[in-house]
């Protein structure tokens, strides 16, 4: 069996004046989301070894409070931009036997699980969903459990 687990960045703030969107930070209700989701996460999947993680900034911040509480590679790809493909992520994934943590964006995060699973998620800014696979070569599963922020 291999899992795979979806997060959605915590809750960002606006993009300064004359900043691109990749600027944007996690307010401090999305730090305190996402720290608490990082608590339950590392209780609840604690043999995560791999982070895959969006180089923007809010979920860069989201990645590294995950990461601190996880004893797991940590990895900025650019494949988990919020544009980014699906099927070029499912391609990465196949054959990964580890246990592996994707931090992303929507529409990618809900077209990813949807692809997965069949099944549509509502992707709150927090929300995390684990995805259980037959094997690691399998481009399709199951939706095990939905994690929502407080």
């Amino acid at each position: 069996m291999s899992h795979i687990y979806i997060l959605r960045h915590g809750e960002a703030g606006g993009a300064a004046p004359g900043l691109p969107d990749s600027s944007r930070t996690l307010t401090k209700n999305g730090f305190a989301d996402i720290k608490l989701q990082a608590r339950r996460l590392a209780a609840r999947a604690p043999d995560i070894e791999r982070i895959f993680c969006s180089p923007l900034v809010r979920a860069r911040q989201t990645g590294a409070l995950v990461h601190q509480e996880l004893d797991a590679d940590f990895e900025i790809t650019d494949s988990l931009v919020p544009g980014g493909n699906a099927e070029q992520v499912l391609d990465m994934l196949a054959g990964i036997e580890e246990e592996v943590l994707l931090v992303s964006h929507m529409p990618l995060v809900g077209e990813l699980v949807s692809r997965l699973t069949g099944t549509a998620v509502p992707f709150h800014q927090g929300t995390c969903v684990k995805v259980e696979r037959p094997d690691a070569m399998e481009q399709r599963g199951s939706l095990a459990w939905t994690l929502h922020p407080s």
